[in-house]
């Protein structure tokens, strides 16, 4: 492949150009002589006029000053900070269309880096009921009605930030920056989210309270939390300080009370060196933190830390899709990344199930959550998956693996292992899918992709949740 002529392009140069891709984080890509030009909020097929703002060795960001000729999936974005916020980067495409291109994007992805033909499904879309197909089984699954396009969203950590005239705001990092665009609600986020910003904004300004510097590690203020079961409509609010107390937060705490469906508040005490929100003790202040969550027929306990899928009627539908692949009668089944077991447990009443989980926290809620739906069939191991292979070497061959990484996918001796314990079946749940397609091809030398399902679980943005169906390729003969 050649590689893309370098073009004389200067800052601040304006051109009028025609779109024909999008980036995999959304933005247009337009070309001069072969040198890419990356314009965000531009669409395939339209002709836009942009303004240089930065050069690159092998290409140029544009900023979009004009749409000459407007795609016919063009919609107005209902946000009021769309563009200014980083959260969404679709809201200016038609939902259809988005799904679309997340199709081809996946798509795209186990062409170029799996170096795989297989069919990648169209996404289930959030606002469908629509039929999976797993194994092209002749009698149609169908999914549960999802709630939506918009107020998806089950969980929101909102970074502190400070105003140009100084005082504390809430909201959500621009675009490739950690500076906070203030907002007062967010329209995919679910529940009384806008009540409980305004409750905090006003506690924190009244109390003269300061906003963490990541740079110099001085401040209180790092985060905001808010979690909401689908389930129940409760929620559980936390705030994430550099500090293990701070004052007058008892006003706080009555604020929220006010609002019927909180249930808890919390405290963060998070003294890392870094931006990440949620890490460090967790002080209980009022009620109960532990949320309940429903998949199927199992109940979840959540606490304030655990993963759990941010778009559960999406999440309903991918365990839906995993209980509808062809297993025999009482199989044994591995949950690798369990979190607090939400695939692995779902199978526990039919299945022997082991889950491995790395968090002490997720480990001993996945525990509770066995017992507590009557599951005595479920093994936990408490490690990190990687420390954790000699434990399941020891154990009975599993007639099916689940695999849900974090977004950096899995490690290497983990698909080694798989594919040296010739595991039958091997289901791959992926949110990121340039790192799935990355480990389908690792697994290709003894597995064969046989199903690529799509799940929109973040409409709006960028993202798209993946299924993978691996068949050992014995089993495919």
């Amino acid at each position: 492949m050649s590689e893309p002529q370098v073009m004389p392009l200067q800052k601040n140069e304006t051109y009028s150009l025609k779109i024909d891709d999008l980036t995999h984080d959304g933005a247009g890509v337009a070309k001069i002589g072969g040198f890419p030009i990356f314009i965000p909020g531009a669409l395939i097929g339209e002709e836009i006029r942009c303004r240089i703002i930065q050069v690159k060795s092998k290409y140029a960001i544009g900023k979009l000053e004009a749409v000459l000729q407007p795609s016919k999936d063009r919609v107005l974005p209902p946000c009021a900070i769309y563009g200014k916020c980083g959260g969404c980067q679709l809201q200016h495409l038609d939902y259809g269309a988005q799904l679309q291109w997340k199709q081809h994007l996946v798509q795209r992805h186990m062409i170029h880096i799996a170096k795989s033909d297989v069919r990648v499904y169209p996404p289930i879309g959030a606002n469908e009921i629509q039929r999976a197909k797993p194994f092209e089984k002749k009698k149609p699954l169908s999914a549960e009605p999802k709630e939506g396009e918009w107020r998806y969203r089950h969980k929101a950590i909102l970074p502190f930030g400070v105003s140009p005239n100084g005082t504390p705001i809430l909201g959500f990092y621009a675009p490739h920056s950690h500076r906070v665009v203030p907002v007062s609600d967010c329209l995919i986020q679910a529940g009384t989210f806008a009540e409980i910003v305004s409750i905090t904004l006003s506690f924190v300004r009244d109390a003269g309270l300061c906003v963490y510097d990541e740079a110099i590690h001085k401040g209180l203020l790092r985060a905001l939390v808010i979690r909401r079961s689908a389930t129940t409509g409760k929620l559980v609010v936390g705030l994430s300080l550099n500090a293990k107390t701070c004052p007058a937060l008892s006003v706080w705490v009555e604020s929220l009370q006010a609002l019927p469906e909180i249930q808890g508040v919390f405290l963060c005490q998070n003294f890392g060196r870094n931006n990440v929100p949620l890490s460090g003790a967790i002080l209980p202040l009022w009620g109960d933190l532990v949320l309940r969550e429903t998949l199927g027929e199992i109940s979840f306990a959540l606490g304030p830390l655990s993963f759990f899928q941010v778009n559960p009627a999406q999440a309903a539908y991918i365990v839906a899709y995993l209980k509808a692949l062809p297993l025999g009668s009482s199989p044994i089944i591995w949950d690798l990344y369990a979190g607090v077991g939400t695939m692995g447990l779902v199978f526990a009443r039919s299945a022997s199930v082991v889950c491995v989980e790395m968090v002490p926290e997720a480990a001993q809620l996945c525990r509770l959550n066995a017992a507590e739906n009557g599951l005595d069939n479920v093994h936990v191991i408490e490690g990190s998956l990687e420390s954790s292979l000699d434990q399941l070497a020891s154990l009975p061959l599993p007639d099916m693996v689940i695999l849900d990484p974090p977004r950096q996918g899995c490690h290497e001796s983990v698909l080694d292992f798989l594919q040296n314990r010739e595991v039958p079946l091997i289901v791959y749940i992926s949110c990121d899918p340039a790192t799935f397609a990355r480990d389908s091809l690792r697994l290709s030398a003894a597995y064969r992709c046989t199903d690529v399902q799509p799940v929109d679980m973040f409409p709006m943005t960028r993202h798209v949740e993946v299924i993978g169906v691996f068949q050992r390729i014995t089993l495919c003969l």
